[in-house]
């Protein structure tokens, strides 16, 4: 093929990729920076309300132990469009948040800045939501964007320990996630 050929050719499939994939691009606008040995941050204002808390997982991780929590691990990237979705809306809303803040410690990693530990958690896509004893053992992993709807549910599968006795999708089969109230 000819260079110039060639050229055009990889031009055309770049302008096609960012039109169809517009979350995608590597813009540096995430406020979420928080690396693994970070200082705690702030929650982000969002439109529902909601406002997780964000701390460093080695903080995240010593402190479960002494709470009794379990641990809320959000893999993201500055680039990734679902990840920004994700806190946009899912994280955004007043009861996921509530609950997170309530019953979770959370810690949210950049997986570009975090590789090694990312690979750890056999993180394949972004963004990656894993939940996790306070030795930092997951017990349960979300891979990609999900909806308020289902993230509730899946803390509700994880803060009631049914994921020692059941499936995730068991658990919803059953209805399970309707009658558990978080204040057990």
């Amino acid at each position: 093929m000819h260079p110039l050929a060639r050229f055009f050719l990889v031009f055309l499939i770049a302008g096609f990729m960012l039109a169809a994939f517009p979350g995608c691009s590597d813009s540096k606008e995430s406020n979420s920076q928080l690396a693994m040995s970070g200082k705690p941050q702030a929650g982000q204002a969002a439109s529902g309300g909601g406002k997780v808390q964000w701390v460093a997982l080695e903080t995240a991780m010593e402190s479960a132990k002494e709470q009794d929590k379990l641990l809320f691990i959000n893999f993201y990237t500055d680039w990734c469009g679902y990840c920004k979705k994700l806190d946009a809306q899912t994280l955004a809303d007043k009861t996921v948040a509530d609950a997170l803040n309530n019953h979770f410690l959370s810690a949210k990693i950049n997986g570009d800045n975090n590789r090694s530990l990312a690979a750890q958690y056999r993180v394949r896509g972004f963004p990656t939501l894993v939940f996790a004893r306070h030795d930092g053992r997951p017990v349960f992993v979300i891979p990609g964007f999900v909806d308020e709807k289902y993230f509730l549910e899946a803390l509700k599968f994880v803060h009631s320990g049914a994921y020692g006795q059941m499936g995730f999708e068991d658990f919803v089969r059953q209805g399970l996630g309707r009658q558990y109230d978080f204040s057990k």
